[in-house]
C-alpha cells in the first residue's frame, strides 16, 4: 500500500466529480454550522441577549455540557452521513446529498451511530487521560468506524469499533503519513484564506476513504473474523 497510489486513485475516482463533491462539501459545512447555531444560539441570546458571544463571554457548564453532547452526536452523524457519500464515490455507485442525512432515515441507523459517537469519544479521551500520544494512536485505530457502519448495517457500534482497531492493526503510522502528506496542501488553505479547501477538501477526504477500502480489502484477504 503506497501513500502516492492512494492519493492517485482518489484524484481518479475524483475526475469528472469535483464539482458535485465540492458543492456537498459546502452542504455539510453548512449542516455543521447550522447545528452549532440552533443549539447555541438561543442559549446565547438567553443568557446573553445576542446571537455570537464575545471572547470572554460564557454560558453556565450545565447548558454548555448539554448543548455539545447534542451538537457533538448531530455533527459525528452527519459525519458518518458524508462518509456514505465518500464510500458511494470511490466505488462509483450512485450518490446525493441525500447521504449527508442517511443515519437520520432509521431511528436503529442513528442510534448504531450515536451511540459509536459516544463510546468512541469515551475510549479516546480516557486514553488521553493517561498521555497524548496513546489517546492519538487510539483515535486513528478508531477512524474507520463510520465507513464500517455503513459496510456493516446491523453491526453493534462497539463490535465497529472493535473492527476498525483490528483493520488498523499495521496501518496506523500510514494513516497517519497519508495525513501528514497533505501539509503543505493545509498551508496553502491557510495561504488563500479557506478558498483552496474547495481543492484540498474533496482530495483529502477521497483519499483517506481510498485507505479505507485498501485496509478492507486487505483485512478481508486475510480471512479475519471480528
Amino acid at each position: 500500500m503506497k501513500i502516492s497510489s492512494i492519493k492517485k486513485t482518489a484524484k481518479e475516482r475524483l475526475s469528472g466529480n469535483w464539482g458535485k463533491t465540492i458543492l456537498t462539501l459546502v452542504f455539510f459545512g453548512v449542516i455543521q454550522g447550522l447545528i452549532h447555531m440552533i443549539f447555541n444560539g438561543p442559549a446565547n441570546i438567553y443568557y446573553h441577549g445576542q446571537l455570537f458571544l464575545g471572547y470572554e463571554e460564557t454560558i453556565p457548564a450545565g447548558p454548555t455540557t448539554i448543548i455539545s453532547f447534542i451538537t457533538t452526536i448531530l455533527s459525528a452523524v452527519t459525519g458518518y452521513g458524508f462518509s456514505v457519500y465518500l464510500l458511494k464515490l470511490i466505488r462509483d455507485e450512485d450518490r446525493s446529498f441525500s447521504d449527508l442525512f442517511y443515519y437520520f432515515k432509521s431511528g436503529h441507523q442513528f442510534v448504531r451511530a450515536a451511540l459509536t459517537t459516544i463510546l468512541v469519544t469515551i475510549f479516546v479521551f480516557l486514553w488521553l487521560l493517561l498521555l497524548v500520544i496513546p489517546g492519538i494512536i487510539k483515535g486513528i485505530a478508531y477512524s474507520q468506524v463510520g465507513y464500517i457502519l455503513k459496510d456493516h448495517p446491523d453491526m453493534k457500534p462497539l463490535d465497529a469499533i472493535t473492527l476498525s482497531r483490528r483493520m488498523m492493526d499495521g496501518y496506523k503510522w500510514k494513516y497517519f503519513l497519508l495525513g501528514l502528506s497533505f501539509i503543505g496542501w493545509a498551508l496553502l488553505v491557510v495561504i488563500t484564506l479557506g478558498i483552496a479547501l474547495l481543492y484540498v477538501g474533496p482530495y483529502y477526504y477521497a483519499a483517506v476513504t481510498q485507505f479505507y477500502e485498501e485496509v478492507r480489502e486487505a483485512y478481508e484477504a486475510k480471512g479475519e473474523l471480528i
